[in-house]
């Protein structure tokens, strides 16, 4: 409701010190709420949250700043859940409406909200394999230590 997300918001901004573990603490605990609903509530809490900040100077929006990298791994799993319950339902397009939002009031740069689009929405992320190599390891040598 409106009244609980003002209250989350207010009592956001009353620790804003701890606002980088406030949204780690989201981004890690989002992935358990079980309906897309519960996501899309803690999605309009934040989307309230950045709203009230962009009236501000960028130098004094803190929460924004402290949010902002962890906003991908919120909208992530909440945008594969809404897509595998309903692929054509709305969940989904609020979800990308709301990033829409933050690029177009200036939360984020577009650019940022379309890295945010493609790793949202991306079947599947690419896994962190190394490359298998043809050539023998080299030892590591500094510079300095190099040309001796």
């Amino acid at each position: 409701s409106r009244d609980a997300i003002r209250a989350g918001r207010t009592w956001i901004e009353a620790h804003v010190g701890s606002a980088h573990a406030i949204a780690g603490n989201i981004m890690k605990r989002i992935i358990y709420l079980p309906t897309c609903a519960h996501r899309l509530h803690v999605l309009f809490l934040l989307h309230d949250i950045l709203q009230t900040e962009v009236s501000k100077p960028e130098a004094e929006r803190l929460i924004t700043q402290a949010f902002r990298p962890f906003l991908v791994w919120m909208l992530r799993p909440s945008y594969q859940l809404a897509q595998s319950m309903s692929p054509n339902g709305e969940e989904s397009t609020k979800i990308l409406k709301l990033l829409g939002l933050w690029s177009e009031r200036g939360i984020l740069t577009p650019r940022e909200a379309d890295e945010i689009r493609v790793i949202a929405t991306a079947k599947e992320l690419p896994t962190a394999t190394p490359k298998p190599t043809t050539q023998a390891p080299q030892a590591f040598a500094p510079a300095h230590i190099a040309g001796l």
